[in-house]
């Protein structure tokens, strides 16, 4: 089956504090982190789990970490930015260091679909907050660090980049997968690519066929922690 077909079976409805076009206070990022977020660890401007989650109607809210501070530079299919701001990122208790590449700022986006195209489509709104800076500290910040984890993540080892001092995304080694492990605090879905070297964490087994994105049009599949 299909990843697209599998979420939608797991459909959510749009909240109203997105119809708003909020700004992002300490109040919508209370709001934002209890919604389903999909996180993408050394993302650059891949829409694919935008494309895929969002039409399938399984989370509108969206995660970017990434070093690369060129960001987001272009529009989801048939959606426009309704309100775009750029936050300063909070100082936040870490047991670790990983590099001076610590999240400094993050642009916040809320994006609405055009007028021409219906809920076939996806989501009214759908919300990206994009984070400069180092992935797994973002990921310690807004979730691990509380206990918690994310609806889903998009793994992708890229072999540069993608891959901080040798700290894999995927796999056993991945400090997430660690976090996510000594907090007993996992993300519903995993969707990972075929691209050499990534793996997925122990424990999630493969429930879709795969599904082409990213800048080398590889296969990503969906895994879960227990079979559907």
């Amino acid at each position: 089956m299909e990843p697209l077909d599998i979420l939608a079976r797991d459909q959510i409805s749009l909240p109203d504090w997105i119809r708003e076009k909020p700004l992002f206070t300490e109040e919508v990022r209370s709001q934002f982190l209890q919604s389903r977020v999909v996180f993408y660890p050394g993302s650059g401007d891949d829409g694919h789990p935008i494309k895929l989650f969002g039409s399938s109607r399984a989370a509108f809210c969206f995660v970017y970490a990434d070093t690369d501070e060129r960001g987001y530079g272009h529009d989801p299919t048939g959606y426009k930015p309704v309100l775009q701001e750029q936050v300063m990122w909070p100082e936040f208790q870490r047991p670790f260091n990983f590099s001076v590449t610590n999240p400094r700022r993050a642009q916040w986006t809320v994006f609405k679909r055009e007028k021409h195209l219906g809920d076939d489509h996806g989501f009214e709104f759908i919300v990206l907050l994009y984070v400069y800076g180092d992935a797994f500290t973002v990921y310690w910040d807004l979730w691990a660090g509380n206990g918690k984890a994310p609806y889903a993540i998009l793994i992708e080892d890229y072999g540069i980049g993608g891959i901080f001092k040798g700290h894999p995304f995927g796999g056993p080694e991945s400090p997430m997968y660690m976090w996510a492990d000594a907090k007993i605090a996992w993300p519903n879905w995993l969707l990972v690519s075929e691209h050499p070297p990534t793996k997925p964490w122990p424990g999630y087994h493969r429930v879709s066929t795969g599904d082409t994105g990213g800048m080398h049009h590889d296969k990503r599949f969906l895994y879960s922690r227990r079979r559907r």
